[in-house]
């Protein structure tokens, strides 16, 4: 989107994406289901997913027979490190859960919150 729209390269790369309508995509994921995102294609908002870490054995088995019923509908992602930062250097520690990216501008990682926040 950003070539399309903006003529220019991305600065920062997507995250890995395995397409589990690909064999080879399929076979990766299936072996590693403990340790990655499964969504549905079609989904939003955290519908439809497996969180490989998060899931308990009966769930990953559950989505590994999804999977070799209908692969095209998956992706699988990596986890990615989510981090509690500070706002912004003047304002007291207040927990704001963010994913790191030190490409990012301090203004760009904060979170809003309330600015009467008791933390």
């Amino acid at each position: 989107m950003i070539r399309f729209y903006l003529g220019q390269s991305p600065i920062i790369g997507n995250v890995q994406t395995w397409m589990l309508r690909r064999k080879e995509d399929k076979d990766y994921v299936l072996a590693h289901l403990p340790e990655l995102v499964v969504k549905e294609v079609h989904g939003a908002g955290g519908y439809g997913m497996l969180i490989g870490p998060a899931a308990t054995k009966a769930e990953i088995d559950l989505f590994r027979k999804q999977i070799l019923a209908t692969p095209e509908r998956y992706i699988a992602q990596p986890t990615l490190a989510l981090s509690t930062v500070r706002p912004s250097p003047t304002t007291r520690l207040h927990p704001a859960t963010s994913i790191y990216d030190p490409s990012c501008s301090p203004a760009a990682m904060s979170p809003s919150s309330p600015a009467d926040s008791p933390v």
